[in-house]
Order: structure tokens, then sequence, then C-alpha cells
């Protein structure tokens, strides 16, 4: 019997344990529940707020859809200009100068592309084989100087100039590699004669045979006739064959009396007026008297 109770007992606490078991389990069911029932009705809650947000943002856009429509009915009436709104149309020509095209991201493109194959203004570095226009012969101005040019000019001044003479190698060797010609021509000049009237008088004379130059004005030279005797007389080389030539002798080369009381010793008497036969007065009579 006693074992019995004791069976009885245990059997009994388990039971209470598995009731209590239940009980707990049973309570954390309600727990779960309650809060099921919390979380749903929270969500109605949100569900609410939501809808009532959304019929209010459709209200909202409609408001902004009317609006838009009422500035597209607005636009259709009008193009737009530089001073009035309006529709624009679009363009892809990149040649177009009007004022009531806008230009397509395709037109920017193309214009910004043929401008990067441009040089700039300031300082541009050109590569390949830039062409300029070819300035004319006479240009003195800012005209950009091209190849065509520059070889006209050469060719220009090389034409007038002998062909040993038509490179910069050849004025240099001619002028003798000397880097201060200028000076070195300065300097000797002024060693030279000045221009004279005389000598360029005489080299304006032809060279003309049996002549002799004279001068028949100041500073003036002209042409005389030299004979076969006159070129014999200027070819001797002394008084003395001169007057041999002229077949003169010592008589020729003393002095003539002044008068017929000039008895200076070795003057040649006048004859004539002064002194043989000259006709005088008595009283002008000389007297000869002798030793």
């Amino acid at each position: 019997a006693r074992d019995e109770s004791v069976g009885a007992a245990e059997s009994a606490r388990r039971y209470h344990n598995a009731a209590s078991s239940a009980a707990t389990s049973a309570e954390l069911s309600a727990n779960t529940a309650r809060g099921h029932a919390n979380t749903a009705t929270e969500q109605a809650r949100r569900a609410k707020e939501s809808q009532d947000a959304s019929a209010g943002n459709a209200q909202e856009a409609k408001q902004y859809r009317d609006e838009a429509q009422q500035i597209v009915d607005g636009l259709n009436a009008t193009n737009a200009s530089t001073t009035e709104k309006g529709l624009v149309q679009l363009c892809s020509a990149t040649d177009n100068d009007s004022e009531a095209l806008a230009a397509t991201p395709k037109a920017v493109k193309t214009v910004m592309d043929e401008v990067k194959t441009k040089a700039p203004l300031d300082s541009p570095v050109f590569t390949g084989t830039p062409t300029t226009p070819t300035p004319p012969d006479d240009a003195a101005g800012l005209e950009m100087a091209n190849a065509a040019f520059v070889r006209k000019l050469l060719a220009t001044l090389v034409d007038s100039s002998p062909e040993t003479l038509d490179t910069l190698n050849e004025l240099a060797a001619a002028l003798g590699n000397d880097p201060n010609f200028a000076t070195t021509m300065t300097n000797a000049l002024a060693g030279k004669q000045p221009l004279s009237d005389v000598l360029t008088s005489l080299s304006s004379l032809p060279a003309t045979g049996n002549k002799m130059p004279y001068f028949s004005d100041k500073n003036v030279m002209a042409l005389a006739n030299l004979t076969a005797v006159g070129r014999e007389l200027t070819g001797q080389n002394s008084k003395g064959e001169v007057l041999d030539y002229l077949g003169l002798k010592g008589a020729a080369t003393k002095d003539v009396q002044t008068g017929i009381r000039d008895r200076t010793p070795g003057r040649v008497a006048i004859p004539g007026a002064f002194g043989y036969g000259h006709m005088f007065k008595s009283s002008d009579a000389l007297t000869f008297r002798g030793p």
C-alpha cells in the first residue's frame, strides 16, 4: 500500500508539473496573441495613414498635372523667340543663323570638333603643312609671308645679279668675307681724292688720237690738235734740248735791254725802236770816248 501511495504521489507531481508547464505555455501563447493583435492594429493604423497620404499625393499630382497642361496649352500658341517664351524647335545644322531654333548636342559636338582642328589666335603652334594666302609683292604690313612670297622676292633679287653673285656665300666672298665691309670701305674712301670738277671734265673728254687737253674755261677742259712738231717738242728732256731742237743759240737765253741807256753786261741789244737804228734827239746822243 505504501508503494502505491508513493507511486500515486509521484504521478500527481508529474501531472502538476505538466499542468504548470501547460499553463506557462498558454500564458506565452496569450502574450504572443496579444502582441500580434497590437501589431495588426499598428499596421492597420499605418495603412490608413498611407491611404490618406496617397489620396493627398494623388490630389497634389493632379494639381501639378493640370498646371503643366495649362503651361503646355499656353506654349502651343507661341513659338519661342529671344524676347518671348514658347516652343523651341531643335536643329542639328551647324551653319544656321536662326534665332528661333535650338542647337542639338550633335550640332554642338560637330562645331567643337571643328574648333579643335583650328589654331589659337594667340601664339599658335602649327604642325603638318599649313597654308596662308600669298601677299602681294608690295606688301609692307602685318601679312604673313609664306614660302611662295619669299621665293618670289628672292627670285626678283637674284634675277638682276650675275650667276657668280646670286648666293649669299658668293656675295660674302666678293666682299672679302669682311663682316665690317662698310667700315672698311669708308676708311678706304677717306684716303681717296675728293670729287674734282677738273677730273670730271677730263674724264668726259673723248679718247681721240693726236689731241692734247687744255683749259677752255675754269674747271672746263677741251682738246687741241697735237701736231708732230708739238709731240717732238714736248718729248725733249731738257731746256737745252728744246733750244737745240728749235735751232736757238745762246742769245735765246739772255735778257734783252730795257732801253738805249741799258748797259747791263750780257744783255742783248734791242733792234728797232729802242736799239740799233733808234731815232732820238741830239741831246739823247751818247758820247763814246776811248781811254
